[in-house]
């Protein structure tokens, strides 16, 4: 959220942004934050979509949503996998594979599994290597996007095909 805000307020239009959540509780949040910190430049964000291929949609990606299969190039997530109950996990997987196209991504940032002063209790994260096993996809590439971040990629490929590499900066 930090960042949609500091982007907004750097001069970036805010039609041009698209901030992205999988739970009506955190789509409140955000909502809200977004109207406290931009007042009603929040509510471009959203009607920036209009007239484009972009479509806000509420939903609970843990259960089947009302998106076509094999559609999706993308699906991103920033600090939320750790916050998926163990019932959870297995729905939004199956809905992240059922949603992606061949050949597409699934992103996810999430916070080292080490102790910080801020994030969820170090028994709730994944290390890269955990977050490997969970996902069950093929993970193409790791990188450390922050002090205490980093981002894995998974590809929606065929088992055998060639993966990525990981620039975790000696984590």
């Amino acid at each position: 959220m930090r960042r949609v805000v500091l982007l907004t307020l750097a001069g970036e239009e805010p039609a041009s942004l698209l901030p992205l959540t999988f739970t009506r509780k955190a789509a409140r949040v955000m909502t809200e934050r977004l109207a406290h910190y931009l007042g009603r430049r929040a509510a471009e964000i959203r009607a920036g979509t209009e007239g484009t291929l972009i479509e806000a949609l509420e939903s609970d990606i843990t259960r089947p949503t009302p998106l076509r299969g094999s559609s999706i190039d993308l699906i991103y997530l920033s600090t939320v996998f750790h916050g998926f109950s163990r019932d959870e996990i297995p729905g939004f997987l199956a809905e992240v594979k059922r949603l992606l196209k061949p050949g597409g991504r699934l992103a996810i940032v999430e916070i080292d599994k080490v102790e910080t002063s801020f994030g969820p209790p170090l028994h709730l994260r994944f290390s890269p290597e955990d977050l490997r096993r969970e996902v069950g996809l093929p993970p193409l590439e790791t990188v450390a996007v922050g002090p205490h971040f980093y981002m894995q990629i998974f590809g929606n490929c065929q088992t055998g095909e060639v993966y990525g590499k990981d620039r975790l900066g000696g984590r």
